[in-house]
């Protein structure tokens, strides 16, 4: 027998749940970022389908971009988003209607795997990190929206950086190694 995974929303912090799955079955969910009032809510999964809700989740529409969103992230009003595919990193300054591909593929190694991402408040500091095939990882910054891209010198090499999150300021950013 098969397991169907849920995509579950809470409203009131955590006290219910409600299934706000837009699909009746799916593998598993992965990826889910929302907006600070919550209107807006990405996700992914691993049917490699990508949706984007613009109504707290009572309606979701599938997004094209990409092949598998592996990590998600919204500013606090959801006008910029920012989605990894993988290989590259999805950015939408119009809460999704439309999205550009960040120019970083010059400071990916061969292998490396876009795995997490963070975004300030605004949506100008948008932090990315990367490994998982590589031999090593990196975290990739932006101070514009994701217009130019510099690697995080001053961090060690590791297998991966697998998780991230970062200040409204986007000045504290944090880093899991994996």
């Amino acid at each position: 027998a098969s397991t169907t995974f849920k995509l579950l929303l809470s409203r009131d912090g955590g006290a219910t749940w409600l299934n706000v799955s837009p699909e009746k079955e799916a593998q598993s969910w992965y990826a889910p970022a929302c907006s600070q009032s919550g209107q807006y809510v990405m996700t992914a999964n691993a049917d490699k389908i990508n949706y984007v809700s613009y109504d707290f989740g009572q309606t979701w529409v599938i997004s094209n971009i990409g092949n598998f969103w592996t990590s998600t992230a919204i500013s606090i009003n959801g006008t910029n988003q920012v989605a990894t595919a993988l290989y590259d990193v999805h950015i939408s300054s119009d809460s999704g209607d439309t999205w550009q591909i960040a120019p970083i593929s010059s400071i990916l190694k061969s292998g490396e795997q876009l795995v997490s991402a963070c975004v300030s408040a605004d949506g100008e500091s948008i932090t990315i990190g990367s490994g998982r095939l590589a031999a090593t990882g990196q975290v990739l910054l932006s101070k514009d929206g994701g217009e130019s891209w510099e690697k995080a010198s001053a961090l060690p090499a590791t297998t991966a950086w697998e998780a991230l999150t970062c200040s409204a300021d986007g000045q504290m950013i944090a880093a899991c190694q994996g």
